[in-house]
């Protein structure tokens, strides 16, 4: 998905600001965004404490969970109808990664893939109580997506598909060193966390996400756990999955 590769570099930024020495620490609580895109409306709950985050989203009747476990190195993605689940290992895929990329004798650097610009435009608005601030980023020669960013709330963690190519990168041990993110890790050492993103396309709004709630608060260590009675998708020619439980 064009969307998902454009934020990709965004994610991964996001990911690595508390290691690059981001002053503030992951947000700790629950927050629920509305977004509309191509005319139809979802909610996505979102959870994080200590360096692991959960998103709960709800399409056409279809509930899907992703859990992403930064200290672990982890990624979940839950099926509930099915009461099945899929582990990936960002670490073990960062590697196989570097591996093949030896063999095919060229380097890999996921960074200089998605070179991005993040610009302040100077506007600000209030959402679900917090002040945010409006910046641009620009990836590559696609149009800019608009994110309104609060800097007092503490670190987004971003999951879900773009988490996990950022866990992916950043396990490989690339992008720290990246000149962009330790621009951000300066730009935000007081916290980055979206309030709202715009995304345009061909001068028409194709999708819009805002928080409707933010709450900070603590989260009990199950809510990033997999629920008894869940079993394992088994994929084994896919280096990196595995079945541990978190």
């Amino acid at each position: 998905m064009p969307l998902a590769r454009r934020a990709t570099a965004l994610a991964a930024a996001a990911f690595l600001l508390p290691a690059a020495g981001a002053a503030q620490q992951a947000f700790e609580g629950i927050a629920v965004f509305k977004s509309t895109m191509e005319g139809k409306s979802f909610e996505t709950t979102y959870y994080s404490k200590g360096g692991r985050s959960r998103q709960d989203i709800a399409v056409g009747g279809v509930q899907s969970i992703s859990i992403t476990d930064i200290p672990a190195g982890k990624g979940y993605t839950l099926i509930p109808s099915q009461k099945k689940y899929l582990v990936m290992d960002y670490k073990e895929l960062g590697e196989t990664a570097k591996e093949m990329s030896k063999t095919m004798g060229g380097k890999h650097d996921p960074a200089a893939a998605t070179p991005f610009k993040l610009t302040p435009t100077g506007h600000k608005e209030t959402i679900a109580g917090y002040s945010c601030e409006h910046y641009l980023l620009q990836i590559k020669d696609g149009e800019p997506i608009d994110f309104c960013v609060a800097k007092g709330l503490g670190n987004y963690l971003f999951g879900g598909s773009g988490g996990g190519q950022a866990g992916r990168a950043a396990a490989s041990g690339y992008l720290s060193e990246h000149p962009e993110f330790r621009q951000m890790a300066v730009m935000f050492k007081d916290g980055f966390f979206p309030l709202k993103m715009t995304v345009v396309k061909n001068g028409k709004t194709v999708m819009v996400q805002e928080a409707t709630r933010v709450e900070r608060k603590s989260v009990p260590d199950e809510v990033f756990a997999i629920p008894a009675g869940y079993s394992q998708i088994k994929i084994p020619s896919i280096p990196g999955l595995t079945g541990k439980r978190p």
